[in-house]
């Protein structure tokens, strides 16, 4: 996973090692515990501003979650089959140095993209939240409306950026691709996936 490109890196790591510390100590926890652990720790090493629960919960769970984070509970987790397109530009953007005020500034129409997501509205929600957040971020919307003009289901800034992801089917993915390909930087095909957090077996 690209660092410090909005594709959580962090909280894949976390992840990571709270399930490496639990094999090694063969203890078993829920996955909201286990998932509050690495929030925790991450929060403490200061390698994010929230805690980025939501971001863990869909790195830990898989598939699509929908959380609130000032809770910490999950509202929606949904399995979906569906292809991904990721565009990582050769720069980098940590989120500890996000503009936090303008992010505030937003808000509203943030939570406008929340309560789609909350009624299962995912894709619409996606791209509202990665086209505002390109704005309140000083990114370029540019590469979300070329993934949809190549016809992408959804497409949005990941998480603070620089990256974006767009949501694809079969006959689009490779146009979505292309479009991508020619802005500089990595373009990778992949997948939601639906597993989840798991130990590699030797």
């Amino acid at each position: 996973i690209p660092q410090a490109s909005g594709l959580k890196s962090s909280s894949a790591a976390a992840n990571a090692t709270v399930l490496a510390t639990l094999f090694a100590i063969e203890e078993k926890l829920q996955p909201e515990d286990a998932i509050n652990i690495g929030v925790d720790a991450s929060v403490e090493a200061g390698v994010t501003i929230t805690g980025a629960f939501d971001d863990a919960a869909a790195s830990y769970l898989g598939g699509v979650v929908v959380t609130d984070n000032r809770k910490r509970s999950i509202i929606r987790h949904e399995q979906i089959e569906a292809e991904a397109v990721v565009y990582a530009p050769a720069v980098q953007a940590f989120s500890k140095d996000v503009n936090v005020s303008r992010c505030r500034l937003v808000s509203p129409w943030i939570a406008d993209a929340n309560a789609m997501a909350e009624n299962g509205d995912y894709w619409h929600a996606m791209t509202l939240n990665g086209i505002i957040y390109s704005a309140a971020l000083g990114f370029s919307p540019e590469p979300i409306l070329a993934a949809l003009e190549a016809g992408a289901v959804s497409a949005s800034l990941s998480g603070t950026g620089p990256s974006y992801v767009a949501i694809t089917h079969d006959d689009n993915t490779k146009k979505v691709a292309e479009a991508w390909s020619g802005l500089g930087g990595k373009v990778i095909n992949t997948k939601i996936n639906n597993r989840g957090a798991y130990r590699i077996e030797d």
